[in-house]
């Protein structure tokens, strides 16, 4: 695909962020969290030590670096923060069309590709406010597949790496494009040339987890590191979800039934029941056709293996962000098919006709952009001001625990009372949670700001040993403000 259309997706994705404001957007939901790691992580607090947080953290350091060269530029955090946010969009959208067109061979299907990654619910929005680590993860993935499949099998490796890094079910990135290299065109193992390729792609994704790991080395964080991420998530095996709820979140993007199935995971659904039919129809035939085809392997593992994850395990739409960029290759092959049958049955015309009107139906979930929300009542810098507030509060010598609203720590740049700005179920594989009270050197914390749920285990002290009295501009952002008696 031309250079030039590649530099056009990634001007579409900065448009396309740059509409959803991201100078005056609050930050919300987990992009708060993140922020903070990044924030402290900046400023020279390493994750898991800032917050004990169970994800691994490449999307946080990354954000972080980029706050640190902001620092030196005099660009304020947040702004630091969104700008290689909307960069990482800016460039997963080129990758995702260069490989549709790469495997399908067609570059209109390619432009679909990223057409249909654009469209993606919610994607724009969450790379505009920034600090979303499976933005980040979405990016890498596409990076090492398209490596993979133009045979630069180290960077394909390191950039496998990378999204497993930014979360760890990105390990089956790892394993795909592993698999993919080691596997030779006419599916058998060749002990020189794939084994090498295999051992190239490994190489490469060792290289990336050694300078992972040596970041938390070198600032004394390793244990807490390898306990959050591996002994903590290996101890919190969650629930799965009934099937039929799963795939109809899947089928429609985390929207409502009633708004109709989405096109990316239909499209996923409609390629992966044909594959299968044609798999089990004749399997030597679609095995050999699969080895035989450069980065189809590693999409296919991959792909199934994100969806399967993601039925099996999610709690909001930024979940779909793992599975988004097969469910938009899907849409790729969906549009070569179209395009090859409307050119064989109408020629040059019929092929113009087929794309636009597929350009047509791919523009109705970007026309559609982000569902409408009531505007909230606050925006950054109103958040901004009560982050002021704990400032002046920590300046004068008082202690402060923020519990589900740890971004006024990272606006305020400050620590928080204890390492646990929220509970959830991973934490409590390692923490009797309804008997923890937040001790930080035998002291309990001089102001509590509260947000998202009731403290777990706070029955026991919030009520007896503080009083709310909570102003009216922290109550606007849906903020509780709690004094220790006697302070």
């Amino acid at each position: 695909m031309k250079g030039a259309f590649l530099v056009a997706w990634s001007l579409v994705a900065v448009v396309a962020c740059l509409r959803l404001d991201p100078i005056h957007r609050p930050l919300v939901a987990d992009n708060q969290l993140y922020f903070y790691l990044a924030e402290r992580a900046a400023s020279g607090t390493p994750p898991h030590v800032s917050h004990v947080d169970t994800k691994s953290q490449l999307g946080v350091l990354t954000t972080a670096a980029a706050i640190r060269a902001g620092r030196v530029l005099g660009a304020d955090d947040v702004l630091s923060s969104r700008v290689v946010s909307i960069a990482a969009f800016a460039l997963a959208l080129p990758l995702a069309a260069e490989l549709g067109a790469v495997l399908t061979g067609s570059a209109l299907a390619g432009h679909a590709t990223a057409a249909a990654l654009l469209g993606a619910r919610s994607l724009a929005e969450h790379a505009a406010s920034g600090n979303n680590v499976k933005v980040f993860l979405l990016m890498f993935a596409l990076a090492a597949h398209l490596a993979l499949a133009k045979r630069r099998d180290a960077l394909a490796g390191l950039c496998a790496g990378a999204a497993f890094l930014c979360w760890q079910p990105g390990l089956l990135v790892v394993g795909a494009v592993g698999l993919e290299a080691l596997l030779a065109r006419d599916g058998s193992l060749r002990r020189t040339g794939s084994l090498r390729r295999a051992a190239t792609v490994a190489a490469g994704a060792s290289a990336a987890v050694c300078g992972y790991e040596f970041y938390f080395f070198a600032h004394g964080a390793l244990a807490a590191q390898w306990q959050q991420e591996f002994v903590m998530t290996l101890g919190s095996i969650h629930t799965p979800r009934r099937l039929l709820v799963s795939l109809r979140f899947l089928l429609h993007e985390g929207r409502d039934a009633s708004a109709g199935m989405r096109i990316l995971p239909l499209s996923f659904a409609l390629v992966a029941v044909v594959a299968v039919g044609r798999w089990l129809l004749a399997p030597r035939q679609s095995a050999q056709q699969l080895c035989a085809s450069t980065g189809w392997i590693s999409c296919a593992v991959a792909g199934l293996g994100a969806a399967a994850f993601t039925v099996y395990d999610h709690q909001g739409v930024p979940d779909l962000f793992f599975p988004d960029p097969y469910f938009a290759l899907s849409v790729a092959v969906v549009a070569a098919f179209v395009l090859a049958q409307a050119q064989r049955w109408g020629g040059t015309r019929g092929g113009w006709f087929a794309a636009v009107g597929l350009a047509a139906v791919l523009a109705i979930p970007v026309l559609r952009g982000t569902p409408r929300r009531p505007p909230l009542a606050f925006d950054l810098e109103d958040q901004r001001r009560l982050a002021a507030v704990l400032r002046g509060h920590s300046e004068r010598g008082g202690d402060v625990w923020v519990y589900g609203a740890v971004h006024l720590l990272g606006l305020a740049h400050l620590d928080n009372h204890v390492p646990y700005g929220l509970f959830y179920d991973d934490v409590r594989s390692v923490l009797d949670v309804e008997a923890y009270r937040p001790l930080r050197d035998g002291r309990m914390p001089q102001l509590v700001v509260q947000m998202r749920g009731e403290i777990p285990g706070a029955s026991e002290y919030l009520a007896s040993e503080y009083v709310e009295e909570t102003p009216v501009e922290f109550r606007k952002q849906g903020l509780k403000v709690w004094w220790r008696v006697g302070c």
